[in-house]
């Protein structure tokens, strides 16, 4: 991939975006293990979609729909369009932007850390030691943007 679709990507999740790691609950596997499952999350909302489906052609991954602003919040949630990209595919991206990365640079080099975790199967077969040191990086990229433990 050409450098400046990694630094265009980068200053678009930069203005425009969210990074996170989420729980990702699956009953069954918390029924059966009591854990909590994480997953890397970028959000990228704009008014205008056409850069959105540029952006999903451009990584190959993650899903474009809109989001509808809310009756409870009339003037502050208009609808939008959100390219929404997860797990393997957005460690992927967030690696391979991070040296473009200004605003969200800490929380990039968090979730980056995140370890892949490809299997097929449920992920309760996940062995012990990734899945906690999934949940430490979820728990740091939590505390750096102030979000409950």
């Amino acid at each position: 991939m050409e450098e400046w679709v990694k630094a265009y990507t980068a200053g678009f999740i930069d203005g425009e975006g969210w990074i996170g790691i989420q729980n990702n609950n699956h009953r069954a596997c918390q029924s059966k293990t009591g854990r909590n499952y994480w997953q890397v999350s970028i959000h990228v909302s704009q008014k205008d979609r056409a850069v959105l489906d540029w952006l999903k052609k451009q990584w190959g991954g993650g899903n474009v729909y809109l989001k509808r602003g809310t009756p409870r919040y009339p003037r502050t949630m208009h609808s939008c369009h959100r390219w929404c990209i997860y797990s393997h595919d957005a460690i992927l991206l967030l690696r391979e932007c991070l040296p473009y990365f200004k605003v969200k640079q800490k929380q990039a080099e968090i979730a980056a850390r995140f370890p892949l975790w490809r299997k097929k199967g449920h992920p309760r077969s996940m062995p012990i030691k990734m899945y906690e040191e999934r949940n430490k990086i979820a728990q740091e990229l939590r505390k750096l943007k102030g979000l409950p433990l």
